[in-house]
């Protein structure tokens, strides 16, 4: 991994920011690192990574207190969701239930601290997120103010289970008790630590461990305890979908979130983020940079329909990935042939 490399070569730096050369932002991108590193210093690691998982959808979730106790709920008391029939059992999870439906609407253990894979794979280090108390003495105080180890822009969940074709990608671990747990976060575009990457160094140098790379930082995180933040952002749709709907597509996986499940977006069904503006196969975000720009797109916009109209179209700051191939096109007044 590039930025792990540049880590270990300019120490002097606590933080690194690891964006894709196809992603665009209509906005001050000041302003964007500034708010999302504040939001995310600012969030309780109390069900931080079961937050993480979920697509939040204000229009069907509430405010974001009113988003805290579903996830709350959900993932003590879990859902009776069709969902979680199509997802693995978890690890302590109660097998003696007779009825598969029964089973499967258990809620699921929240991670507090390390969540450690294989005793044979585990190596500790400096700084390890060990909680100063049991969740429930906690009140939502552990990790307030904290700066976050990993921030990333799309949920961090759950591959165990889904149709996601490199869930399976992992170097190096110990499988004779199954996979180790690990989440993921499509699209690399994210804010590491040094302590991060450095962790992500020693994996790889001491046991030989690594997974793919929208995996591995991660997954490194829940295996030490670091603070991880998925921050929710404003991702526009080509279409209008109901929202409901719309909601039930993106958190399609075990117990609502979006991943753990055969149902997960993320997998055979992510051609529901062709129309998005936040996807690496997303085909909305490039048509929309492009009318942004001014030039025509599938016989909309251009120069003409500008000066017909209302003029360039305005955006509100939002991200875009991806962006390729949009050449400028330069007037230097000179006519052709000269």
């Amino acid at each position: 991994m590039p930025t792990q490399y540049f880590a270990q070569q300019h120490p002097e730096y606590d933080y690194y920011w690891n964006w894709e050369m196809d992603a665009r932002y209509t906005g001050h991108w000041y302003h964007l690192f500034d708010k999302v590193a504040s939001w995310a210093r600012a969030q309780p690691r109390k069900e931080l990574w079961e937050r993480n998982a979920r697509f939040y959808v204000p229009d069907v979730h509430g405010t974001w207190e009113d988003f805290k106790h579903m996830v709350r709920v959900q993932t003590e008391i879990g859902t009776n969701s069709p969902n979680n029939l199509w997802s693995a059992p978890r690890p302590g999870q109660d097998q003696s239930s007779g009825d598969k439906a029964r089973l499967h609407q258990q809620g699921d253990k929240a991670v507090w601290g390390p969540d450690r894979p294989d005793e044979r794979d585990i190596l500790e280090v400096e700084g390890e997120g060990i909680p100063p108390t049991t969740m429930d003495k906690d009140r939502y105080d552990w990790g307030v103010d904290e700066e976050a180890d990993l921030i990333v822009f799309n949920p961090l969940y759950d591959p165990e289970g889904t149709s996601w074709l490199l869930r399976d990608d992992v170097t190096g671990y110990n499988k004779d008790n199954g996979m180790p747990p690990r989440r993921a976060a499509i699209i690399t575009a994210s804010r590491l630590s040094r302590k991060l990457l450095h962790t992500m160094h020693q994996e790889m140098v001491h046991k030989r461990h690594s997974m793919f790379s929208e995996m591995w930082p991660a997954t490194t995180a829940l295996h030490h305890g670091f603070k991880a933040v998925y921050v929710p952002h404003s991702v526009y749709i080509d279409r209008r979908w109901p929202t409901k709907y719309l909601e039930s597509v993106f958190n399609a996986g075990r117990n609502g979130a979006s991943g753990g499940a055969r149902t997960s977006i993320f997998g055979d069904r992510e051609h529901n983020f062709r129309g998005t503006t936040w996807f690496y196969s997303a085909g909305f975000s490039p048509n929309l940079w492009r009318r942004w720009l001014g030039y025509k797109v599938d016989n909309d916009g251009g120069e003409l329909a500008e000066l017909a109209g209302e003029g360039r179209m305005c955006l509100p700051p939002m991200l875009l990935h991806p962006v390729k191939d949009v050449e400028m096109i330069i007037d230097d007044g000179a006519k052709e042939g000269e």
